[in-house]
């Protein structure tokens, strides 16, 4: 008669590693670590015997609801105003020396 086969209990495992999925790397407290690729049918035989049956993937829960946004029209957008401006310049005559000036050039 077959040895008895003695599942592992969760209080025994230190971790349980996805490394891709199917693959499944189990290290226990006393150092001891399991490989499986559940993807292989012997492979997953192997695991459940040793650690139990693996339950299905739990169904996705819906979003949670929510009301959609208010459309928000976007800020008008104000006309530049327009600037003005005005150059004042004094020129005082007197202070102006034709001596130190130079003769007089035509700008183009």
């Amino acid at each position: 008669m077959p040895a008895a086969i003695s599942k592992t209990t969760p209080d025994q495992i230190k971790s349980v590693d996805v490394r891709k999925p199917g693959l499944l790397i189990i290290t226990l407290k006393t150092g001891e670590v399991y490989k499986y690729d559940i993807t292989d049918p012997k492979e997953k035989a192997d695991f459940e015997s040793k650690f139990g049956e693996l339950s299905p993937k739990p169904a996705a829960s819906p979003a949670p609801a929510t009301a959609p946004s208010p459309a928000v029209a976007p800020a008008p957008v104000a006309a530049p105003t327009p600037v003005k401006y005005k150059v004042v310049a004094t020129v005082n005559v007197k202070d102006i020396s034709t001596s130190d000036a130079g003769p007089a050039t035509k700008l183009p």
